[in-house]
């Protein structure tokens, strides 16, 4: 999983401020760039690839994918809008319970144009992982998603209640998934510890995809409202970093599972590279087909997406049997005697 945090919303963000979130462990950046005007996305953009950030995106006029195309780098894509199933109270241009023949057009223009200028496209950015949602993105998918589209987007809020993960999977036809926003508020009774308590609880959900952001960088100023309190810094009283930010997943790191403390390698999660017949990678963590297990030259394990490195397998991923078929030995970059090979 790429650790994603919402950043910009039709704004200007403080360089400075960006920089102290990609200290903290944040690599992927959501720009909202459907209002605000055209020099105010490409500053935004151009601060975040300075940063080093992987950044989506988030347009509404598919237009704009041209000016945008020459800023953006590998693994940064544009969202085709923004909860645009959602019946929002207002009228804000790109969102609101629209129907799935005219997102799925708009859709196909973000593709086209993707396609053409080289950008890779994110959508249907559904607002839930609810049953209505579901509902909405069937009909905007129909018999196949749009060539061009090269990774679901999503939304997740409540996700005990909201639960429909394998339907979006489903959905999915193989392809990416990224939760472009998820989080928890510190609306009051809620504390600040009590909203980093539940991030902990929350980041663990996600980590099988190929990202996820928090919802949001910034609070609003208005704490009676819910929505202005997701924020990892606060506005009210004072400006600070909440306890939030804190939780977040550090970079390349993978949840532990039952396996590593052994650090076996499994034949069932493993397959072999279509370019060189004999050597394997493994997918990690296990019991999804998004990332493979990366092991550094000291023996450490983490992980990498497959679609950022071209769909095969770098020298830090892959790894062949010994000659008894009891090891997978990684003979290119790692020097130890390689790891138990398991069924």
């Amino acid at each position: 999983m790429i650790t994603g945090m919402q950043g910009h919303i039709e704004a200007w963000v403080d360089p400075e401020e960006l920089q102290h979130v990609y200290d903290k462990g944040v690599r992927l950046l959501r720009i909202a760039a459907m209002d605000c005007p055209v020099e105010t996305m490409l500053s935004n953009i151009r601060d975040a690839k300075a940063i080093g950030f992987t950044i989506v995106v988030t347009l509404a006029d598919a237009e704009r994918i041209r000016l945008v195309a020459p800023l953006l780098t590998e693994g940064d894509l544009v969202e085709c809008l923004n909860e645009a199933d959602y019946d929002w109270p207002f009228g804000r241009r790109g969102i609101g319970d629209m129907p799935p023949s005219e997102y799925r057009a708009i859709l196909d223009e973000f593709c086209r144009i993707g396609l053409e200028v080289g950008v890779p496209i994110g959508g249907p950015t559904c607002s839930n992982t609810n049953a209505k949602c579901v509902r909405w993105a069937r009909a905007v998918k129909g018999t196949g998603w749009p060539a061009g589209l090269r990774y679901i987007t999503w939304h997740s809020y409540d996700p005990h209640e909201n639960t429909l993960f394998y339907e979006v999977e489903e959905l999915a036809d193989g392809l990416p998934i990224i939760f472009t926003e998820f989080g928890y508020p510190s609306h009051q009774p809620i504390t600040w510890d009590e909203q980093a308590a539940k991030a902990r609880a929350l980041w663990p959900i996600y980590a099988k995809y190929h990202g996820a952001c928090w919802f949001q960088m910034f609070d609003g100023i208005d704490q009676t409202i819910p929505d202005n309190c997701f924020g990892v810094r606060s506005v009210y009283p004072e400006r600070v970093w909440k306890p939030v930010l804190d939780t977040f997943p550090q970079p390349n790191s993978a949840p532990k599972t039952e396996d590593d403390d052994m650090r076996c390698i499994s034949k069932a999660e493993s397959f072999e590279s279509a370019t060189e017949p004999g050597k394997f990678a493994m997918w990690y963590p296990r019991g999804q087909r998004q990332t493979i297990l990366s092991v550094q030259p000291d023996g450490s394990w983490g992980f990498r997406n497959l679609v950022a490195i071209g769909g095969s397998p770098t020298a830090w991923e892959k790894w062949e049997p010994n000659a008894e078929g009891d090891r997978a030995i990684f003979y290119e970059t790692v020097d130890v005697q390689g790891f138990p090979l398991v069924k």
